[in-house]
């Protein structure tokens, strides 16, 4: 008898512990969801703060790029106002358009080509190469246009044109046993120049002062 109601009050608190426990992991995955809760409602709203920042600066740079395209046509057209050309008939024979006095001109500068203040005519460059320059492997190009060479004379066809010739030097003995360079005739010398120091056309030798000196020095 003792025996059974011993068996009865051990299952009554086997019953009790597990109910305990049942209650306990309910209660801790409760917690667990609302932390969980918590944490995902946070970063909802901090991916939503960044969406906002985002969204606030990409309008702000869509802003300034607009008004700096703005900006940028009304000078254009301020421009355009204030320069009032007219074209005459030697820019217009010539192909050439008028333009604001100063801005670049890929060919040839027409003096008295368009009327109006501020004004001046452009004339595209059309040139054709003549035999003599095609001759010396020259090219044509505007007019006063800096040449590493020779400018030769009537080497291109067409206003504004001129024909280049690149340097070709070979330096002779004569020239380069003074410690002499070759450069293009005419050319500023400082020192003195040596005649036929070097081969080729449109060259000359050049000694720059105390050069043969140095040499002599050095070879004693």
């Amino acid at each position: 008898m003792k025996m059974k109601e011993r068996n009865k009050v051990k299952r009554r608190e086997d019953k009790r512990k597990k109910k305990n426990e049942r209650r306990r992991n309910k209660n801790s995955k409760g917690g667990s969801e609302k932390r969980s809760d918590g944490r995902n409602k946070n970063n909802d709203n901090k991916k939503k703060e960044d969406k906002e920042r985002l969204g606030k600066q990409g309008k702000d740079d869509d802003q300034e790029r607009t008004d700096g395209l703005v900006k940028m046509a009304d000078k254009q057209r301020a421009t355009k106002k204030a320069l009032n050309c007219t074209i005459k008939p030697s820019c217009e024979r010539k192909n050439g358009v008028c333009q604001a006095t100063g801005s670049s001109c890929e060919g040839m500068i027409l003096a008295n080509g368009c009327k109006g203040d501020g004004c001046q005519c452009c004339v595209p460059l059309t040139c054709t190469i003549k035999p003599s320059c095609e001759r010396k492997n020259g090219f044509c190009q505007a007019m006063g246009s800096s040449c590493e060479g020779e400018v030769l004379a009537n080497g291109c066809k067409g206003d504004g044109c001129q024909c280049c010739v690149p340097l070709t030097c070979t330096i002779k003995p004569s020239c380069e046993n003074k410690n002499g360079f070759c450069q293009p005739t005419g050319s500023s010398c400082e020192g003195k120049i040596i005649a036929k120091g070097c081969k080729g056309d449109g060259c000359q030798c050049c000694i720059r002062k105390y050069a043969e000196n140095i040499k002599v020095r050095y070879s004693a």
